[in-house]
């Protein structure tokens, strides 16, 4: 990997275009592009295949106990988490690197991460119980409304400015939602009202966890955030968990299947060390265009491995949603471009992806909690 600042890794399209410079330079250009490449990938493959995966085992005649497949997960980061900071410290800079902002005793545990626990233990067991229910491809449809649900969600805690042009965007992405589920062709009442419960939780958390943990300074890299709050959502999951799914069908299951739960604890865990050097390698450019491929291998895993169907209503609605989402994302990367004017805003922004730009990449190192989980 190229030195940080370098220009080899100030910009997506620089990394993939390693032309020009000494022969060192373009080496180190194009070790870079590939590492680059190689993050995207994994992060790609593990994310599509970690939601499959899952779908697989949550089948009625496999594992259906979400709550206690989200228990394992939690549990299992909170071990392997532990292991992985003792055999590589570095890859947790919030806690091996002490300062003030990543600080964390006993207090800020019980004041801070336990009310973003709670929301974020019940925004997993409502995502898993609705996959029990309807197609993952039709739940991928309805997660990139959440991009609108935060923006209303911060605008109405005063977290956030009000923006035309976002609000235009937000209205473009919920008519594509709405072309996504008005073309369902099995459509389950408790899958989307579980999936859109899921998704309300998720945007509480992220405007819990903007309050309490960044309005407070706290800063923390991915490895770091999940160190924390794995253990903390363990231990609430834990009741509901007993209370719901704490008789003998679950370990019989679990006995039956324990091979698989395993797989897919390794599995999770994975994701956020691959998003974790992923953040750290590449630019928040790199990132932004992984997250939409990843949203469209989603969907086409959904529709060749599990034999989904998705009507041309709902590949309409899809294709409007990552339009949508893809401006979004240029509005928070490279808000500089957009202060003139919306469409001269995005003709910049557009050059800005092709050229590369270090600001872009300096504020993707190390964002607020909210932007990590």
């Amino acid at each position: 990997v190229a030195p940080t600042g370098s220009s080899s890794r100030t910009g997506f399209g620089r990394m993939l275009n390693p032309i020009g410079g000494s022969e060192a330079g373009g080496a180190s250009k194009a070790w870079a592009a590939t590492i680059t490449i190689s993050l995207a990938i994994l992060y790609i493959v593990n994310s599509a295949g970690l939601i499959a995966f899952n779908k697989y085992l949550l089948h009625h005649d496999r594992f259906p106990f979400p709550i206690t497949m989200v228990w394992l997960h939690m549990v299992g980061a909170s071990v392997l988490g532990v292991l992985l900071y003792m055999l590589r410290p570095a890859l947790f800079p919030s806690i091996s690197s002490p300062a003030p902002e990543t600080y964390v005793d006993f207090r800020t545990v019980v004041k801070c991460f336990v009310p973003v626990g709670i929301f974020f233990g019940t925004t997993l067991v409502l995502s898993n119980t609705a996959m029990m229910y309807c197609s993952i491809a039709f739940l991928q449809m309805m997660k990139e409304g959440n991009l609108v649900l935060v923006y209303i969600f911060t605008v109405t805690a005063g977290l956030d400015k009000f923006s035309w042009a976002q609000t235009m965007v937000g209205v473009w992405i919920l008519a594509g939602c709405t072309l996504c589920i008005h073309g369902e062709m099995h459509f389950v009442w408790i899958g989307f009202i579980m999936q859109f419960c899921g998704q309300i939780a998720e945007c509480f958390k992220l405007v819990v966890q903007q309050f309490l943990l960044s309005g407070q300074g706290y800063r923390f890299d991915p490895m770091s955030f999940v160190f924390y709050m794995a253990p903390v959502s363990a231990a609430i999951i834990t009741i509901p968990m007993l209370f719901f799914e704490g008789h003998t069908a679950v370990w019989v299951a679990a006995r039956a299947w324990y091979a698989w739960l395993g797989a897919s604890v390794l599995l999770a865990f994975s994701l956020n060390v691959v998003v974790s050097m992923f953040i750290k390698h590449t630019s928040a450019v790199s990132f932004m265009l992984a997250g939409l491929v990843k949203d469209c291998c989603v969907v086409m895993a959904s529709v060749m491995v599990f034999r989904d169907v998705v009507t041309p209503m709902q590949q309409c609605g899809f294709t409007i949603q990552l339009l949508g989402v893809g401006v979004v994302s240029l509005l928070k990367t490279f808000p500089h471009c957009f202060k003139e004017s919306f469409v001269g805003g995005f003709k910049l922004a557009l050059q800005e992806v092709m050229n590369g730009d270090s600001r872009a990449l300096e504020t993707a190192k190390l964002q607020p909690a909210k932007d990590k989980i």
